[in-house]
């Protein structure tokens, strides 16, 4: 596949630019430790991670240290010379050998490039956080992101980012935050996982990765072809507000944090419907993602418990058009859901489903 060759070039090309920077190749040597400056004055090296762990070596400013693979799974909130801090713990040795804990901020990647230390610092995080191979998967990922040249490339990386983020979203479930306290800042997710965008949810208790339209409508015109394009216009369709995949989509309306209604009988289900058919028409390489937007669309309008915000009368009138363009993707199954759905609506109390929502607000 022409990405992991893509791929591959990008790495040759990083490291031809290296090799004219001698700060940076010592880091970055294959099978090579990075190497580290010490920028606290003093850094205290301890015999495991935390601040209260028993003190090795007080290191100098300028100090030479070499990062072990090892990270702490916490972080610690320090303040350091007026800064506020919270970073992890890294495992690291001196010149001489000795083996022992760093907290992150009292170190930084041996090089000129303020991004590579960056990055370095924000992986350090992320290992933190979801483990060292979920680190390494995120940086394959980024690569072949970085990579791709053609439709193909952009599906297989697309698929994969999802792969990903549904990780690292069960990760962010996870964690808990103590009562009456902030959450963490994660919002640097951001720079480490290209094509999505963390948010705070749950009345901003906690933090939830979405697909960002508008760096994926970038690759897609970087490709020759144009169905990755479409694709993604689709889904800024879906979230035209600010391009960002949500919870609720533009068929819904979200009258809480965690609950909203149906706008089946304005239009949209419609209008993304007839969307849905012409893509599919053009080119099948997409097939999955759009089946399963209209997988949704789907389930929007006929789901058991579903409420809807528009009067019985406007519903229906939808329905009625969206049953008469005899859309080729619906299987039997799906024509008997709307059918029936549009059935019910004709006596909606008889079957416990709730119209006009609107009415109460």
């Amino acid at each position: 596949m022409r990405i992991k060759w893509m791929a591959w070039a990008a790495l040759l090309l990083a490291a031809s630019c290296v090799s004219r920077n001698k700060d940076a190749e010592q880091n970055r040597e294959d099978g090579q430790p990075a190497r580290l400056d010490v920028v606290a004055s003093p850094a205290l090296l301890r015999e495991a991670a935390g601040e209260n762990a028993k003190v090795i070596q007080r290191l100098p400013k300028g100090a030479t240290l070499f990062a072990l693979p090892e990270v702490s799974r916490f972080t610690t909130p320090l303040q350091l010379q007026g800064k506020t801090y919270d970073e992890p713990w890294l495992l690291v040795k001196t010149s001489e050998g000795a083996k022992g804990w760093v907290y992150a901020a009292d170190v930084q990647l041996h090089s000129s490039e303020e991004s590579a230390r960056r990055l370095f610092n924000l992986e350090n995080r992320l290992q933190s956080l979801a483990g060292a191979p979920f680190r390494a998967r995120l940086s394959q990922y980024r690569e072949e992101y970085q990579a791709i040249a053609d439709a193909d490339d952009f599906a297989v990386v697309f698929r994969n980012g999802r792969t990903q983020c549904d990780s690292l979203i069960n990760v962010l479930a996870a964690r808990v935050t103590p009562a009456n306290s902030a959450p963490a800042d994660l919002f640097w997710l951001g720079e480490v996982f290209p094509g999505y965008a963390p948010q705070l949810v749950a009345e901003g208790a906690a933090y939830h990765l979405f697909e960002d339209y508008r760096q994926w409508l970038q690759k897609a015109r970087q490709t020759p072809e144009s169905d990755d394009d479409e694709l993604i216009q689709l889904f800024i369709s879906a979230f035209p507000e600010d391009s960002i995949a949500y919870f609720f989509p533009v068929w819904t309306i979200q009258t809480t944090d965690y609950s909203g209604h149906s706008l089946l009988g304005r239009g949209r289900h419609l209008f993304l419907l007839r969307q849905v058919q012409t893509l599919l028409a053009r080119s099948k390489r997409f097939e999955p993602e759009i089946t399963a937007l209209k997988a949704d669309l789907l389930n929007d309008m006929t789901q058991a418990g579903v409420t809807y915000w528009e009067s019985r009368e406007k519903i229906i009138a939808e329905l009625d058009a969206i049953l008469a363009a005899d859309f080729s993707f619906w299987s039997p199954a799906d024509k008997i859901a709307l059918q029936t759905r549009r059935n019910q609506l004709e006596r909606p109390e008889d079957y416990g489903i709730q119209v006009n929502q609107q009415a109460g607000f």
